[in-house]
């Protein structure tokens, strides 16, 4: 017969000892650096960092890249400081080794501005390890669409800006208050949008602690109307923040709708409304204990939500810097803290001795595992109950736990989490050529497992290793040797997509790409300037850092749309001109594709996505093009292309034109293909 017990006393130790792990600082800090070593590793330069690796190197080099359509209207470079505090570093190390640098200590002070608030505003030290823990392992995202994050796994001032703000907020909750706007202003030189949140939080609260909660509201009152008046005099708003038609709104919506709440999906507002009913709770606990935190709490939901107005009011007035701004950028603050206090209200909640609260602990237990919001994600843990009832029940009359319910209930969701993680790593396995159309690079796809772990399996698993290792018996040394090896670990994660072996046999394109190099620099007859170079395979550095050239177009670069009108048109047109390329390249993985990637491609483009493949013609108009050098695609027609390497190929495209005019051919005019 069945007989087993929910694992009380196990339980009970690790409670012990993750409490015991935050009352050593430091010990806590190099745990934490080593699950997220082990969870989110370095990903090298990807995502946004292309685009802050390029500003660099245009700063470093006087220009060089200045005639890229990412700053030929100029870029968003001018709003940091960024470029002008890396710059030394990449001129001394390279881009790649500076940017590893700069990631390490980034991530380091980003780690600890987390630790300290959560530390100050925690006071369960059990959830407070465990909320940390858990937020070392997954990516945590604010705003629509889940594009960015806070925990990034490559370089942008994001990162330092975030732990500056969160390092004020604590030293301001701390009675620190100069000190605390002194970093939250530095974080504005460094990334203005992500420090814009602190600004709001710290003005809010220092005005609301030292002049009362009437004159605040008065205040809050007052000011709320004076924008309202601004917003609705339209001469007097034009002149405060400029205009921006629907030509130029358009385009930004078709490369990053993200930044629209109308576009954001019904589950995005249900996470959001999930961080503010765990912010309220929260609020509720510290509202007659202690004032400092519960105006904290009280002003970090306000912000959030004036950020989320303020978004939505962006996107339907017709000013510029409104939309610019990207008010919803205030909202990662709640969207870091907001696990910190869900895992409080669950840990408190699960021992309480009232069955309703413990119900509502294995509710909130249920959202904190389910980690990519689908169905059947639950159905897992659904599908485990029963077995779980039959175990910690057993088969008597009378139960051998008296509360089996509650205990499947939680043994349940959380095995059923970790079965999911197993489920998908199955499927991943199994699907391992599709996923290398997607992830053109083994430590792309390696990244997709880890991204899948979810918080349940590196919270138990580190867990039970803190329980293994009796905390309060290690000497202090330990935590260097942990630090010193999560240190390690990175180089090596590091280091290895560096060599030519890695770029040879674990990577799609990047040892092709090499040889390429060496042809355009054959080929390219001017020394002055970097060439123009139009690549289809979806990844911007690799004409940026591998060609070392300029790009003609890639979607990454869209993302500059929202500060020059000019840009944001030039952009469109290009992006119609290459629409057949770039279709082709999506089509290659139809079946990866949903109905919405689909309708997003056919939007950015202006293209029927099943529309038929690219032709010759195709190449030849874009050849036209007077700012184009080269073209690498993976498309051959014979006659055209200059050199094939490996599976790409070379197009010179003033041989192309040279061809057509020898040929008495009339090339289409530039720009004005119909597609």
């Amino acid at each position: 017969m069945l007989n087993a017990r929910f694992p009380s006393d196990w339980i009970t130790q690790a409670r012990d000892a993750l409490a015991r792990l935050a009352d050593r600082p430091w010990l806590l800090f190099a745990v934490l650096l080593a699950v997220n070593t082990i969870a989110r590793p370095y990903a090298g330069i990807t995502h946004d960092a292309r685009l802050y690796s390029v500003q660099v190197l245009n700063h470093v080099e006087g220009g060089t890249y200045a005639d890229d359509l990412f700053f030929r209207y100029g870029s968003q470079d001018q709003y940091s400081l960024f470029s002008r505090l890396a710059g030394p570093l990449v001129a001394l190390l390279g881009v790649h080794a500076a940017f590893f640098v700069i990631y390490v200590v980034g991530k380091s002070l980003l780690i600890f501005g987390m630790m300290r608030l959560v530390q100050t505003l925690i006071p369960n030290r059990t959830a407070l390890a465990l909320s940390l823990i858990a937020s070392m392992a997954i990516s945590i995202s604010y705003g629509g669409h889940q594009i960015l994050n806070i925990q990034e796994t490559f370089v942008t001032p994001r990162m330092v800006a975030s732990a500056f703000v969160l390092i004020g907020i604590d030293w301001m909750l701390r009675g620190r208050p100069i000190a605390a706007l002194a970093l939250v202003v530095g974080a504005t030189a460094i990334h203005p949008l992500m420090a814009l949140g602190g600004i709001l939080i710290w003005s809010a609260y220092i005005a609301w602690k030292h002049l009362g909660v009437r004159i605040f509201l008065g205040a809050l009152a007052g000011v709320t109307a004076i924008v309202a008046g601004v917003l609705c005099y339209e001469p007097l708003a034009t002149r405060c923040f400029g205009t921006m038609d629907d030509a130029w709104r358009q385009a930004i919506l078709s490369a990053s709708s993200f930044n629209f709440p109308s576009e954001w999906s019904l589950r995005d507002y249900a996470f959001l409304g999930y961080q503010l009913a765990a912010a309220v709770l929260v609020w509720a606990k510290f509202r007659h204990v202690d004032a400092d935190k519960a105006r904290f709490v009280a002003v970090l939901m306000l912000v959030t939500l004036v950020g989320l107005a303020g978004a939505a009011l962006a996107e339907r007035l017709p000013y510029a810097l409104l939309l610019q701004g990207q008010p919803y950028r205030v909202m990662w603050v709640l969207g870091f803290l907001h696990l910190a206090f869900a895992v409080w209200l669950w840990v408190e909640w699960a021992q309480n001795a009232d069955w309703r609260v413990q119900f509502a602990a294995c509710r909130l237990l249920a959202c904190l595992c389910w980690n990519d919001g689908l169905l059947v994600e639950g159905l897992f843990a659904a599908f485990v109950l029963p077995i779980v009832v039959l175990v910690i029940r057993g088969m008597s009359r009378e139960p051998n736990d008296p509360r089996w319910l509650i205990h499947s209930l939680q043994l349940s969701i959380v095995i059923g989490s970790i079965a999911w993680f197993g489920y998908k790593a199955l499927l991943l396995t199994s699907g391992w050529d599709r996923l290398w159309l997607r992830q053109p690079e083994l430590r792309d796809n390696i990244e997709v497992y880890l991204a899948n772990l979810g918080p349940v399996v590196m919270a138990v698993a580190s867990t039970a290793i803190v329980v293994k290792l009796a905390i309060d018996r290690l000497p202090r040394l330990h935590a260097a040797w942990l630090t010193s090896a999560a240190l390690i670990v990175q180089l090596g994660v590091f280091a290895i997509p560096e060599t030519a072996y890695y770029q040879d046999h674990c990577t799609t394109y990047r040892g092709d790409l090499a040889r390429v190099r060496d042809v355009l620099e054959e080929h390219h007859a001017d020394t002055k300037r970097l060439p123009t170079v139009y690549c289809n395979l979806g990844c911007l550095d690799y004409v940026w850092l591998d060609l070392r050239s300029q790009c003609y177009f890639d979607w990454w670069q869209a993302g500059n749309h929202m500060f020059r009108r000019e840009m944001a048109m030039e952009g469109r047109r290009r992006g119609n001109l290459i629409a057949p390329f770039e279709v082709a390249r999506y089509r290659k993985r139809a079946g990866d594709l949903t109905d919405g990637d689909i309708a997003c491609v056919a939007r950015m483009f202006q293209i029927d996505v099943d529309q038929t493949g690219v032709t010759s013609d195709d190449l030849v108009r874009l050849c036209q093009e007077p700012n184009i050098d080269f073209v690498v695609i993976e498309q051959g027609f014979d006659g055209l292309y200059m050199t094939q390497v490996g599976r790409l190929f070379i197009y010179d495209c003033r041989q192309v034109r040279a061809d057509r005019l020898a040929n008495g051919s009339n090339p289409a005019s530039p720009g004005k293909a119909g597609l």
